[in-house]
């Protein structure tokens, strides 16, 4: 007997437990202090002691052959099934969404049209602001009450509708100075994005910081470190031109790794978020405010900035132009954005 379907619930018990004072046997727990004084338990500033927390983690995943995902195989009933369960897609903009000429095709349009007539949540989830997609999210009626969006590569999770703030993440100024002086002693052009707008401490504000405003329809300010105290910093971002980058990459220090997620969304854009917040975090967080499980997901993307998403996703999909590395961690590959690849991925493996 074949089984195509197998669940499995994986729970550990790891050596590192924090102080629970109300517990049988308290811990005593290991604090660090921090650069105002404060003293802060060691798994929260690190996640790989977090990790080994010593409370039971896990949780429970879909596993299958990616032959049942293939047309008329053995699989066909089970792999229709499956088309059923998935009731949540998110979507990649740039480079999935999109075609390399920044529009969205016919094809792409009408399925996402026809995903939701059938029931499907399809959210947007992009490392730009609101302000940065709203056009799309009219142009593909994705705006409507009860709609929602990622925006800030995962930082927040917005209402589509209203804009309302459902779940944020921000890095602190003590953050931002720190990301700011790095950027200043690497030479490189950065600019911190918050909900009202861009900022940079540049003088001479750099060829894709510029870009970057016009590209989200965002407002550009030039502020000082000091001046930013009071401002919101969602992300940080260094901008320079691929092969720059490369170099400021490799001098990156490890502490800021530990500190920071750091991803590359496009050649010329690094970004630096709240070590909590990647897509991933962020839809997990929405499927659990709508009640989902991660299996009832299918994820979509091509850029590093999508892998923390097609992780945590039942269904994880690469467009034919992405990554190579995105393309393993991936159960299956679609077509590419400039052949209607999102279009191919509905029709095949959500629609029925």
């Amino acid at each position: 007997m074949i089984r195509s379907i197998i669940q499995l619930s994986i729970e550990t018990d790891l050596p590192y437990d924090v102080y629970r004072p109300d517990s049988e046997k308290p811990r005593t727990q290991i604090e660090i202090i921090q650069k105002d004084g404060k003293l802060a338990e060691l798994s929260l500033l690190s996640p790989i002691v977090a990790s080994l927390a010593g409370s039971r983690q896990g949780d429970n995943r879909f596993y299958f052959p990616k032959e049942m995902l293939l047309e008329n195989s053995l699989f066909t009933p089970q792999l229709q099934l499956f088309q059923s369960y998935i009731i949540n897609v998110a979507l990649d903009i740039d480079g999935t969404l999109l075609t390399s000429d920044g529009q969205v095709t016919p094809e792409v349009f009408q399925a996402i049209q026809d995903a939701k007539a059938q029931g499907v949540h399809v959210v947007l989830a992009t490392g730009r602001p609101r302000s940065g997609v709203l056009r799309l999210l009219e142009e593909l009626h994705l705006d409507q009450p009860g709609d929602l969006v990622i925006t800030f590569n995962g930082g927040l999770i917005q209402d589509a509708h209203t804009g309302e703030t459902l779940y944020e993440e921000h890095l602190s100024y003590n953050d931002y100075l720190d990301i700011e002086a790095l950027a200043r002693k690497l030479a490189v052009p950065m600019h911190a994005s918050t909900k009202s707008g861009i900022y940079t401490a540049n003088r001479n504000i750099g060829t894709y910081t510029v870009h970057e405003a016009k590209l989200v329809h965002s407002d550009l300010f030039y502020r000082t470190p000091e001046e930013m105290e009071h401002h919101t910093v969602l992300k940080c971002m260094y901008v320079d031109e691929p092969d720059i980058l490369e170099t400021v990459l490799s001098a990156i220090p490890d502490n800021f790794y530990d500190r920071f997620t750091i991803v590359r969304s496009a050649p010329f854009y690094l970004e630096i978020l709240p070590k909590t917040v990647n897509k991933g975090q962020a839809l997990l967080q929405l499927a659990s405010k709508l009640n989902l499980s991660p299996d009832q997901v299918m994820a979509v993307g091509d850029q590093e900035n999508d892998q923390a998403m097609l992780e945590v996703a039942g269904l994880p999909v690469a467009m034919d132009n992405a990554s190579p590395e995105l393309k393993k961690i991936a159960k299956v590959v679609t077509r590419s954005n400039d052949e209607s690849g999102v279009a191919y991925a509905l029709r095949k493996w959500v629609l029925h």
